[in-house]
């Protein structure tokens, strides 16, 4: 009691409400604001303020507060007058070290319609990226629709930037954030764009970089089309194509979230191009089986050689499913306990002191040698 006098607490309609507080566990938590909200939230200098205050703050869909205090209050229901019901609000502060109040649910801030139930604040995933393929590896954002994607200015398809990507385009991500059931990249520009389009199909997706130094040949009489980006779009053609039975250099591959698997090409040519035929599970860029290696001279790419002395080993292909068998050539005088197929398991570095073409090779069974620091 401050002496100040009295008030009416309730006559035809409340005029005053208790106030309980939830307790100090709530404070810190990071909350969002819904990124569905096409409209600007006001903050309230107290819990449970009628109309709007003429220059109060307003928070954005997509972004971040801190709690510092929450409260429920009896209040009318919006619905219906004659009713009360208790509504949670939230002191919180945003980016801008602003503070402010604002209610749970989007019929407490003013919004009127079919959602007005929804609540303003939703809990939501951020830092790194939440897949255990994609944490801590280098991953890219890969425009997959035809029609033009928006950038924009933080997590919400409403906070356009003004500027688009086009399909095929290949951005370095650096963040993921999903809120609602919304999914969104931040781009290393420091833009964002969401992985879904309006009606729920991927627009954009996320692709990790895999080191993979192999050699491939393309096994398409049409060969394959060489493009600047990981895409099938033709807006990325580099006006190169790989020719029937070419052999390639290959650095890296991506997989798509439709498992498409796309290859890059280390060598001048420069580009990507696709591990299959399009809508199919066709192989247009065959791995080569093995990959022959000396210790001074290094990789020959499965190319024919004679030892000659040198210590050679073949590497046997770890993306193959299952060991190969290497015979030695019947060309060739081996020994005697190289008569019968030996076997090798993926991986494995064998000696090997025949001739290799490609066909048959001569291999030491019982000795092994350790992979060149370079693979």
């Amino acid at each position: 009691m401050d002496g100040r006098g009295w008030v009416t607490e309730k006559s035809s309609r409340r005029h005053v409400s208790e106030v309980n507080d939830e307790g100090s566990q709530y404070k810190g938590q990071k909350l969002i604001v819904d990124p569905r909200l096409d409209k600007k939230v006001k903050l309230s200098p107290a819990p449970l303020t009628f109309g709007s205050i003429a220059g109060a703050p307003e928070l954005v869909a997509g972004m971040v507060v801190t709690v510092l205090r929450q409260v429920q209050v009896l209040a009318a229901s919006p619905t219906d007058k004659k009713k009360e019901m208790w509504a949670r609000y939230y002191k919180v502060e945003d980016e801008r070290k602003i503070e402010g109040w604002l209610g749970e649910l989007r019929m407490h801030c003013g919004f009127k319609g079919s959602d007005q139930g929804q609540p303003v604040l939703c809990e939501f995933k951020a830092g790194g990226f939440h897949n255990p393929n994609q944490q801590g590896r280098p991953c890219w954002v890969s425009v997959q629709s035809k029609s033009s994607v928006s950038l924009l200015q933080g997590p919400s398809r409403f906070r356009t930037a003004g500027k688009n990507l086009i399909c095929g385009d290949f951005v370095e991500a650096v963040e993921e954030v999903v809120a609602c059931g919304q999914t969104f990249y931040r781009l290393v520009d420091g833009h964002w764009v969401a992985r879904e389009d309006s009606s729920g199909k991927v627009a954009c997706d996320l692709l990790v970089r895999e080191s993979h130094k192999w050699i491939y040949v393309c096994n398409d009489k049409d060969g394959a089309q060489v493009r600047e980006t990981p895409t099938r779009s033709n807006a990325k053609n580099r006006g190169k194509r790989l020719k029937y039975r070419q052999r390639v250099n290959i650095s890296e591959k991506v997989t798509t979230y439709a498992n498409e698997v796309f290859l890059k090409l280390a060598d001048e040519k420069k580009g990507w191009v696709p591990a299959t035929k399009l809508n199919s599970s066709v192989v247009k860029m065959a791995g080569l089986l093995f990959n022959l290696w000396s210790k001074t001279q290094g990789s020959t790419a499965g190319q024919g050689c004679a030892v000659g002395g040198l210590p050679w080993v073949l590497l046997v292909a770890p993306s193959l499913v299952a060991p190969a068998s290497l015979v030695a050539p019947a060309s060739l005088v081996a020994p005697a306990s190289l008569v019968a197929p030996v076997e090798l398991f993926l991986g494995a570095f064998v000696l090997v002191n025949g001739y290799a073409n490609g066909y048959g090779y001569g291999a030491a069974p019982q000795q092994s040698y350790a992979p060149p620091a370079t693979q």
